[in-house]
């Protein structure tokens, strides 16, 4: 069957309502009768130009006036297309061009469709200055058509009004070995024609239908798109664009329009050896609106494959583990895919590979770019590149850790794994940056209300094992339950409920001994606090405790004398017919005992999970970098606390990923009060420089300032007032975007944190006590900024 035929329904409208204005477009295709088409066009508010008398008032039986033939666009049904198209007849002795050669040798003929003159035809066909028009149809030529040595034109794109009236500013003409896409810019612009504008050879076209697509932006600084597809196969056969080209003859509010013109226009130049042509259209459509631009036939060609999703770990991730496999969401599309992975910022290819995930080997303390292309047969299509950075030290020592950079299952499936028997649908799985943190990530789970099932990650110890169970999460909004620990070993089992008002322990669910403890207004918002539970025999029950955010003191306790001998399991989740779910930053458990927090040792998770709200380093002032025209770039930059600091050195990069140093300037040991320093880079590289400063300690360990980037002739600067505040400090030269913010005092310890809506610029300070702040923002993009502040 041919491909055109599984439109029959679409086919079928076009049959039996051939003359019709859909919204937006002006379209008209053959009747369902046989015969003369002219009734049929000229009730679809188009106009005709032919041989016979039918225009331009041909006198009977006067030389050109060929009405003895009969009407020369007629309809006839067509077995390839399946529907009744139109028939153009061009006769070489009988016809004229509208009987303008009477009396004079006939040089030319000419049959056509066509739009205006303006204001006698469909608007849809009358195109203005300024307009797009989106015009499409199909035609086919004889199998043993002839083009002409000099013109047959098929189709115009023609200029009405004004100096240049009649000059077309398109043409669609076929010559004796030849289709031509020509352009002409008219008598009043000879530097602005372009000619022939692209070509195929005519056997592309002899015995074949084929579709037509032409966009045009009607102006002097136009636009044209044109594609020519072969219907029975889909192949492009011509295609051609050019966003900045003449397709006007004249200039806005002018009396000037465009319109189209369809059919067979021909020279009769006698060496061109041509004969009598019948040339077949169908589903001629105009439209000045791309919501209702005329339908193709055809279906849509084949496409290179839509991006990956989801894509794992999250870009500018920090602390990813060296064995995070890089995964991602199929491409339905794609048959395989490419990976690019390095640490340069344009990474190159690494592997290619059916799956959706891979496992490369990663070096610590490293800053990986990777890319994932989707493959297919027509070509790639690549996500936008991301990058991440790995964990200084991977070895996590006896704890058992997965991070917010994907599900825990995925990024640590040594440790964990997933379980879910949902009856219903479970949402999960997406992991967002962690607002105010920057490199820091969450992972979110969640269910629909009204599904059943558990859905949960689980970690399996040995039966017998005392352990340490360290979670740090936030609720999702307007949610009451957060999620469950559902601790199996030692012989008993013990669960806690966490809501947002309390925590419940209990055995067998809705059975006595139970304790509810409130929380106290812990989950009045959306931060994150961390939880630690220890488990362990005592007198022979098992006893929980619970750590709210790393507090000596244990929140509660709970003994447990349920039996559950047969499994060893703890899971983390949501469990029956509750709407549960949370934000999650880190799991991390630690079978070698029942430890309360501690500083040091196995009792503490390593650091490199938390962010971190007291700095290594005070920054009392964070670098700053000021152009001075042609002395170069001014450095500014105060610290203070300094604990066994050895060295500070002066980095600058052309692209964040290589610095190189600058300057090293001794430091102050152990000198708690503020020092400021200053330094101008006087030859700093074209294009944009980045700077940061790296503190050396004397062990050899290192921590870093904030990047600053600066472009020469940069003067935006960020900046706050009233400096020394009072009660307000304004924000000035900020982005006009969400900000989330936090405020530090001189110690490093985060003291505030908020969010400001774009609309705002003031900060509430009348509450923090006197002395030294500093205030960093953070906007949506990962786009960070610090600045120093005093408080009255």
């Amino acid at each position: 069957m041919h491909p055109t035929l599984l439109y029959a329904l679409f086919l079928a409208v076009l049959l039996f309502m051939p003359t019709r204005h859909l919204e937006g477009q002006a379209t008209v295709s053959a009747s369902a009768s046989s015969g003369g088409a002219y009734s049929t066009i000229s009730a679809a508010n188009f106009n005709i130009e032919a041989s016979d008398g039918s225009s331009s008032g041909c006198t009977a039986g006067v030389a050109g006036n060929h009405s003895a033939f009969g009407e020369h666009i007629t309809q006839a049904p067509d077995a390839e297309l399946g529907q009744n198209v139109f028939v153009f007849h061009s006769h070489i002795a009988e016809d004229s061009d509208r009987c303008k050669e009477n009396g004079n040798p006939i040089n030319r003929v000419r049959t056509e469709i066509k739009g205006g003159p303006s204001g006698n035809s469909d608007p849809e066909l009358e195109h203005e200055y300024g307009d797009d028009s989106y015009t499409r149809w199909q035609f086919r030529l004889d199998p043993g058509f002839i083009g002409a040595t000099s013109f047959c034109h098929l189709f115009q794109m023609k200029a009405e009004g004004g100096s240049d009236d009649g000059f077309p500013v398109l043409t669609l003409t076929a010559r004796a070995d030849r289709l031509e896409f020509l352009h002409n810019a008219g008598d009043g612009n000879p530097t602005g024609d372009l000619g022939p504008l692209v070509q195929a050879d005519i056997s592309n076209f002899r015995g074949k239908w084929v579709e037509v697509y032409v966009h045009v932006l009607h102006s002097n600084s136009g636009k044209v798109d044109l594609s020519v597809r072969d219907v029975a196969t889909g192949t492009t056969i011509m295609s051609y664009s050019n966003a900045n080209i003449d397709m006007f003859r004249g200039q806005p509010g002018d009396d000037v329009i465009n319109r189209p013109k369809w059919g067979m226009y021909r020279s009769l130049n006698p060496g061109a050896g041509i004969r009598d042509e019948s040339t077949r259209f169908a589903n001629l459509c105009s439209s000045e609106s791309a919501g209702s631009a005329c339908p193709s036939i055809l279906p849509a060609p084949p496409a290179a494959p839509s991006a990956v999703t989801n894509v794992l770990p999250v870009a500018q991730s920090i602390n990813v583990p060296d064995f995070m496999p890089l995964s991602w969401t199929a491409s339905p599309e794609a048959t395989s895919y490419n990976v690019y992975l390095g640490t340069s910022p344009t990474p190159p290819l690494e592997t290619s590979q059916i799956g959706t995930s891979y496992a490369p080997a990663l070096e610590a303390a490293t800053t990986y770019y990777f890319q994932i292309g989707a493959v297919n047969g027509i070509g790639e299509t690549r996500n936008a590149i991301q990058s991440f950075t790995t964990l200084d030290d991977t070895d996590d020592g006896v704890w058992e850790i997965a991070r917010g950079h994907a599900r825990p299952e995925v990024e640590a499936p040594q440790f964990f794994t997933f379980d879910t028997n949902l009856s219903g649908t479970a949402e999960i799985d997406e992991t967002k940056a962690i607002p105010g943190e920057p490199g820091n990530n969450a992972h979110t789970f969640f269910s629909t209300e009204g599904t059943t099932g558990n859905h949960r990650w689980r970690y399996s110890p040995d039966p017998g094992e005392e352990i340490t169970l360290v979670i740090r999460l936030a609720p999702i909004t307007a949610n009451t339950n957060i999620t469950y620990v559902d601790f199996r070993g030692l012989g008993f089992r013990q669960k806690a409920n966490i809501k947002r008002t309390n925590v419940r322990f209990e055995q067998a669910p809705g059975t006595a001994p139970q304790q509810t403890v409130d929380f106290g207004g812990l989950w009045d918002d959306e931060a994150f606090h961390t939880l630690r539970f220890t488990y362990a025999l005592d007198a022979g029950q098992l006893l929980t405790k619970l750590y709210v955010d790393e507090g000596i003191t244990p929140f509660t306790s709970f003994y447990s004398s349920e039996i559950h001998s047969t499994s060893a399991y703890l899971d983390i989740g949501r469990a029956g017919s509750d709407n549960v779910g949370a934000k999650l930053d880190f799991i991390a458990i630690n079978p070698t005992g029942a430890f309360a927090p501690e500083s040091g040792g196995t009792s503490s998770p390593p650091g490199d999970m938390t962010f971190s709200e007291t700095l290594p380093l005070h920054w009392v002032s964070p670098l700053s970098v000021t152009s001075l025209g042609q002395a170069g770039n001014g450095l500014s930059w105060g610290i203070s606390d300094q604990r066994s600091s050895d060295f500070l050195t002066v980095e600058r990069s052309r692209n964040v990923t290589t610095f190189e140093s600058l300057k090293t300037i001794p430091a102050d040991g152990n000198q708690v009060e503020r020092r400021d320093f200053t330094l101008v880079d006087p030859a700093p590289q074209e294009g944009t420089a980045y700077y940061r400063i790296r503190q050396t300690d004397f062990d050899g360990s290192y921590t870093f300032s904030n990047v600053v980037a600066i472009t020469p002739g940069q003067l935006h600067a960020y900046a706050v007032s009233p400096n020394p505040a009072h009660a307000e400090l304004s924000l000035w030269q900020y982005p006009t975007v969400d900000l989330a913010y936090r405020i530090f005092s001189s110690l490093g310890t985060a003291v505030v944190r908020g969010k400001l809506p774009a609309g705002d610029r003031v900060l509430d300070v009348s509450l923090l006590s006197p002395g030294s702040y500093f205030l960093q923002t953070l906007t949506g993009n990962g786009t960070m900024n610090t600045l120093c502040f005093q408080k009255k």
